[in-house]
């Protein structure tokens, strides 16, 4: 009977469905024990750490008379960038991959599964431009992670290509949690009444954004059309539904198990990992209620 591990650090859009996409790879390829672990924050990358290197596993499902991989499974909802613990499992032999949430520096030494989010945010910015919005706001996360930033600069370098100024006042910044974007939303309009459009870089601020137009009495997308990220469940439930980015959580998930299992099976047999793959994973535009074309010549 042989035991394998990994790690795999999975965060954002619908959690829920991709690991139940990866948790579906990995017994696809027969692996017969998954342990799900969950909770915010670098602290359980520390554990995580410390519990594979002391090799004080849990107890994993098995099949009589198979081979038993195990694969620990931590989904990390966390807002740090630093992650050494993650990179010094990595060095120390584990299998490790990175899904969504990563920083430039992991990119061809840690296997990384992600969308393209720099090109993600542009294409969201110039499909507004495009239907004739031309003073967009963005709702930003938290700059401290890779993909912020990356989103940021779609967003920045779309207006430039399209010839519209960038305006740093039309930029709501992440503070302490995505609720933030509600009273920022509130300011923001009252502030700038020309604002036509939002992009927010996730659908949970968006919802809070679109809580806040409501309470002006701002019509979505009559007033102002708001474009959110990540499709998560209730995007299509909220009114007006919201158009977003889907992030392919499905494919996200076969490709990270995939890219996982690989690295178990490479080392158990060649006795070292391999090198590490950087897989760009598609992304589609989901356009819903929540954005229209406008009238050019009825522009605020």
């Amino acid at each position: 009977r042989i035991r394998q591990y990994g790690v795999m650090r999975a965060v954002g859009m619908d959690d829920h469905q991709l690991t139940k996409m990866i948790s579906a790879e990995a017994f696809t390829y027969a692996i017969s024990g998954l342990i799900v672990g969950c909770a915010a924050g670098l602290p359980l990358s520390r554990l995580m750490y410390d519990v594979l290197i002391t090799r004080h596993f849990g107890i994993a499902w098995h099949i009589p008379g198979t081979l038993i991989v195990v694969i620990i499974l931590f989904v990390i909802a966390s807002a740090f960038r630093e992650h050494e613990n993650l990179v010094k499992l990595r060095n120390e032999g584990f299998p490790v991959v990175l899904a969504s949430r990563y920083e430039l520096s992991d990119i061809h030494t840690i296997d990384v599964c992600t969308v393209n989010d720099y090109r993600a945010a542009y294409i969201v910015t110039e499909y507004l431009i495009k239907t004739n919005h031309h003073h967009i706001s963005l709702a930003i996360g938290n700059l401290d992670i890779y993909y912020s930033r990356e989103r940021l600069r779609g967003y920045k370098d779309a207006l430039i290509d399209n010839g519209i100024e960038f305006d740093p006042d039309l930029i709501m910044y992440f503070d302490k949690d995505n609720s933030c974007f509600y009273p920022k939303t509130l300011d923001l309009v009252k502030r700038r009444p020309d604002i036509d459009a939002i992009f927010a870089s996730s659908d949970m601020k968006a919802i809070y954004i679109l809580k806040a137009l409501n309470e002006l009495h701002i019509r979505v997308p009559e007033d102002i059309s708001l474009f959110g990220f990540d499709n998560i469940s209730i995007a299509s439930a909220c009114y007006p539904a919201l158009s977003t980015v889907s992030q392919s959580p499905n494919e996200l998930g076969r490709v990270a198990a995939r890219n996982l299992i690989k690295q178990i099976k490479f080392k158990r047999k060649y006795g070292h990992l391999p090198i590490p793959q950087y897989n760009l994973i598609d992304y589609n535009l989901i356009i819903r209620e929540s954005c229209i074309t406008r009238n050019p010549d009825k522009q605020k």
